[in-house]
């Protein structure tokens, strides 16, 4: 049962780094179970051991080139070229803190869809990372839009409001946790 439980934990580390990557295989694909002798898309072995004894499963692979700071070494080309260094990196950490062994370590599966969430909202609008973090700008109502960082304890949201002589709306963007 462990080794069952730590190949499915090796394809959504799979899964969870593809998904920057647009590709033409079908999605349904991307959650399939991982067998020893599956590869993903990559072509990594799920299991190989063509790899060290300590590397053989594609979790410890993982595990092992990010404690050697090589992981854009051996992602795949096309992953690296799609996603920025900051958004891969934030993905690998995901992906490490679902190989943790202890079941509360890890997070829960709507934990990780907001995070994911979150980091493709981020990197839908570059103008998150570029601009200052209070910004101005007209809107269709003829009102002004401020766009402000809210601290939440946890990390910072992103809010806009719309402010008028009649109206004074803040409607929450949410930014991931």
């Amino acid at each position: 049962m462990g080794l069952h439980l730590h190949l499915l934990q090796a394809q959504l580390l799979v899964s969870i780094l593809l998904i920057f990557v647009p590709r033409s295989v079908s999605t349904q694909s991307n959650f399939q179970i991982a067998k020893p002798n599956c590869t993903d898309h990559c072509g990594n072995k799920a299991l190989s051991y063509d790899r060290p004894e300590e590397d053989r499963s594609l979790a410890n692979y993982f595990l092992s080139t990010l404690k050697q700071s090589n992981l854009f070494q051996v992602l795949d080309d096309n992953i690296v070229c799609e996603g920025s260094s900051e958004e891969l990196t934030s993905v690998a950490m995901l992906a490490k803190s679902c190989l943790h062994v202890k079941g509360e370590d890890r997070p829960s599966m709507k934990e990780v869809a907001m995070e994911l969430e979150g980091l493709r909202l981020a990197g839908k609008h570059s103008w998150n990372q570029t601009e200052p973090i209070e910004e101005e700008s007209e809107s269709l109502l003829s009102g002004k839009m401020n766009a402000f960082a809210i601290a939440n304890g946890e990390g910072s949201s992103t809010a806009i409001g719309y402010e008028s002589m009649r109206d004074h709306i803040i409607l929450p963007m949410g930014g991931g946790r």
